[in-house]
């Protein structure tokens, strides 16, 4: 299978001109349409990834607007998968829990779709964690990535600090 990943907020047309986070959206369901068409039954699943960024120039907002947007399309287009992804480098000082908000509105849709409440797929939720030595103002960092966990993320990014920390790896299993 293969993921597209991109940030839909601050996308421009042909021209240079800002689209909406939802036309940007369309446009990249409307390329994938596209190429699946053209590659016909030889083609992989595809799933869109919302990419939420944290770092030195973001907007802490647009991260929450990226898990808005992913519920949003994926109740709009209940057949496609989505996903949702926090990346960046954690050592900016926002841990997984600062996210809170996003991953809550996320978990909310999941359960819906998990209680049979509404017809669609599952939003896949990544958070980048564990790459950096420390995150939130010098924590280590194998703790992002227990918060992480925590917070019901289905995939970790990274999380190479998880091996130095036996009982990280062991909430990794689970």
């Amino acid at each position: 299978s293969v993921e597209i990943r991109c940030s839909v907020i601050g996308q421009r047309d042909e021209s240079g001109n800002e689209l909406s986070p939802e036309v940007a959206t369309e446009n990249m369901i409307s390329a994938m349409d596209q190429a699946l068409e053209a590659i016909g039954d030889d083609a992989p699943a595809v799933s869109f990834v919302f990419l939420g960024y944290r770092g030195r120039d973001w907007k802490p907002e647009e991260v929450i607007d990226h898990a808005r947007l992913a519920v949003e399309f994926a109740k709009k287009y209940p057949n496609r998968k989505f996903g949702f992804d926090i990346a960046g480098p954690e050592d900016t000082g926002y841990s997984p829990k600062f996210f809170s908000e996003a991953y809550e509105m996320l978990r909310e849709y999941n359960e819906q779709i998990d209680a049979g409440l509404i017809v669609g797929e599952r939003i896949g939720v990544t958070t980048h964690a564990g790459e950096t030595p420390t995150f939130d103002n010098g924590r280590p960092g194998h703790e992002a990535v227990i918060e992480a966990i925590e917070m019901g993320v289905d995939r970790i990014g990274h999380g190479v600090q998880a091996v130095g920390d036996a009982e990280t790896l062991e909430a990794l299993k689970q």
